[in-house]
């Protein structure tokens, strides 16, 4: 019968390797040096502002300002075309009394006044008395 485990001596040592197998030692990695390394971070980030252009700021231009200037001329356009069209509505209409007016004086003069014939019925009515005003005998 085999044994397959074969008893050993443990010694806690992180990356020695196992002896028998001939492993090799693990690598040991240095501590970096972090001064060094915010000095280059540094010297390059003052490099890349040195080079940058300053950003200038613009002024705000809201569209709304000229979109309001644009709508007052439209506004002042439209009104400008109903004062138009109130004028010419007022001068239609007096143009219209005037013909209207002239109209009937024009009727006027051609109507004649005609008597009517008296109806049959009121042919034998009684006439009115213009004297004492009564019709009885004297």
């Amino acid at each position: 019968m085999l044994n397959a485990t074969v008893p050993r001596q443990s010694n806690f040592e992180a990356g020695t390797g196992d002896p028998e197998s001939g492993g090799a030692p693990a690598k040991a990695y240095n501590i970096p040096d972090f001064k060094v390394m915010h000095a280059v971070w540094d010297a390059q980030s003052a490099l890349r502002r040195s080079q940058l252009a300053p950003t200038v700021p613009v002024p705000i231009a809201f569209s709304t300002d000229a979109r309001a200037k644009e709508r007052e001329r439209f506004d002042e356009k439209v009104r400008e075309k109903e004062r138009e069209r109130a004028a010419t509505r007022e001068v239609q209409r007096r143009e219209r009394e005037v013909e209207e007016a002239r109209q009937v004086r024009e009727l006027r003069k051609r109507a004649i006044p005609k008597a009517h014939e008296v109806p049959e019925w009121y042919k034998e009515a009684p006439r009115k008395n213009n004297g004492t005003g009564t019709t009885g005998a004297q």
